[in-house]
């Protein structure tokens, strides 16, 4: 018995010296894990004109009209850019005696919306500018107001310039050739015979 235990513990010192020895160069083996990724890249979606364009090609009056509808209308252009650099998309409003709401505003190229505050949803003008080329006007400037009709959402830009029509214009910059899908709403709250509306990008 006691052979036996000596034998068990001779066993159990040599089991350990081994695993103290270094391992030699012949039995190392290297396990390389590589580690891949996956990059997903979400589909760009272009986003749907809220009713069909008209193509108007590179011109620079999109709508000029003497004539308004008490409800909002959809209007929508497809316009290539004839050059690269700051162009401006500018609404001349007059109605004389009622009042001109525009909403939702948007230019699209491809799925990159290129104007900012298009819904006027901030509740203030800005980036908008408010100009006067045809001269001082009567009336109230156009302007956002909690009191103007939306089309969507709690804001939009109404205009009661009377006399002659004032400006209401954003710049962005666009590239030569590249097609931009304009669109907006607008509508007047009355059928007046003083009432103008021109739409330009230039």
């Amino acid at each position: 018995m006691q052979r036996q235990q000596q034998v068990l513990v001779r066993r159990q010192v040599q089991h350990q010296l081994r695993q103290q020895l270094p391992i030699p160069q012949q039995q190392l083996q290297f396990v390389f894990i590589v580690l891949a990724t996956t990059t997903t890249t979400s589909p760009t979606t272009t986003p749907t004109p809220p009713c069909v364009p008209t193509s108007v090609g590179s011109a620079n009056i999109l709508y000029n009209a003497t004539t308004g509808n008490v409800q909002y209308s959809c209007f929508a252009y497809a316009w290539t850019s004839p050059t690269t650099g700051p162009v401006t998309l500018a609404f001349q409003l007059r109605n004389d005696p009622s009042i001109w709401n525009l909403d939702d505003v948007t230019v699209y190229a491809g799925a990159t919306e290129m104007l900012n505050n298009t819904g006027f949803e901030t509740g203030s003008l800005s980036p908008w500018v408010r100009t006067t080329p045809n001269g001082a006007c009567g009336g109230l400037a156009g302007g956002v107001d909690a009191f103007c009709i939306p089309f969507s959402g709690f804001y939009a830009l109404c205009d009661e310039s009377t006399g002659c029509a004032d400006e209401i214009s954003q710049q962005f910059t666009a590239t030569a050739g590249q097609l931009y899908i304009v669109s907006f709403w607008l509508k007047s709250d009355s059928a007046s015979a003083g009432m103008s509306v021109t739409v330009t990008l230039s």
